[in-house]
């Protein structure tokens, strides 16, 4: 690795540890704010590991787990994460994969790069929207946002950031809000983070996060339910997979119930998401993918509810 590939490592592991503990300092002021707004517990609950559903490989990509504080997943306000790092062309290009998941959109508004990275010294230089082509004729609305940072711990970072409500696309958090009256069923934020330091790295990383983000979409996109019936087999999956390893392997099923027991959860999710990406009986999942903001709820039933 050279010194540029270690430098923007190292901007990555800072720039992500940011974004996430400013979690910590919005979250409990929002959760007063929410009570107030009337939220109460959704019905969309994805069962533990469901995102770990999502590939360690995603086209020439490899990725890995990174593990979360524990006070911070605590705090974050989600229902359900997945933080990765994935890496492609042996490790020259790097990216940084947090998926949050809540059955109510208040719980995510708070949390977007544009007000937690200049909360802690980065300043906006670049903020647009961007459409990606996935093929079949499917796109991508995303924004793309620019941070940089001086002093001591200067550098810079790219960030591609969209959002999935009840099977629909949006690009920025603005366009969710009438969803806050709506009975939207549930929220996911998808952030693909990649730094980089001196202007000839800016364009590579602008490409790096969009190459990812179009290799990635269509399997981010299976890891939601589009139906009361899709949460449905995705909680059966959940029961089938636990009972299978049980019959196959009851001493490591102990040993992990045990496990979750003693506070790891974070093990538990990515054990029972990689034996429900394994299972044999998964339901297959259509990878056509919806035209940004263009269907009613699937979740909500319509029913104004919030």
């Amino acid at each position: 690795m050279n010194g540029n590939q270690a430098a923007n490592k190292r901007t990555l592991t800072m720039a992500v540890g940011i974004a996430l503990c400013l979690l910590i300092a919005s979250g409990a002021g929002y959760r007063i704010l929410a009570r107030r707004l009337g939220s109460t517990e959704g019905d969309a609950l994805l069962p533990p590991g469901a995102l770990q559903r999502l590939p360690l490989e995603l086209g020439d990509w490899v990725g890995r787990d990174v593990k979360m504080d524990k006070r911070i997943v605590k705090m974050s306000d989600t229902d359900a994460h997945v933080n990765r790092r994935y890496v492609r062309g042996n490790g020259s290009e790097d990216v940084s994969l947090y998926i949050a998941y809540g059955v109510r959109i208040r719980d995510l508004l708070p949390h977007r790069p544009e007000v937690c990275y200049p909360l802690n010294g980065w300043t906006l230089q670049d903020k647009r929207p961007v459409t990606l082509p996935l093929g079949d004729g499917a796109e991508l609305q995303c924004q793309i946002l620019e941070f940089s940072r001086s002093g001591l711990a200067a550098g810079n970072v790219t960030i591609l950031n969209y959002y999935l409500a009840d099977g629909e696309y949006s690009p920025e958090v603005s366009r969710l809000r009438s969803k806050l009256t709506g009975g939207a069923g549930y929220v996911a934020q998808v952030l693909i983070t990649c730094p980089w330091s001196g202007a000839p790295y800016r364009e590579s990383s602008v490409k790096t996060v969009s190459a990812f983000a179009a290799d990635s979409t269509r399997a981010v996109y299976d890891l939601f339910p589009r139906s009361e019936e899709d949460l449905k087999e995705m909680w059966t999956l959940f029961d089938d997979v636990l009972a299978e390893y049980e019959t196959a392997d009851s001493k490591g099923y102990g040993e992990l119930m045990e496990l979750r027991a003693a506070d790891g959860e974070a093990v538990f999710r990515a054990k029972v998401g990689d034996l429900m990406r394994k299972h044999a009986g998964s339901p297959a999942r259509s990878t056509t993918l919806p035209a940004s903001e263009s269907r009613s709820s699937a979740l909500s039933g319509g029913n104004g509810n919030d």
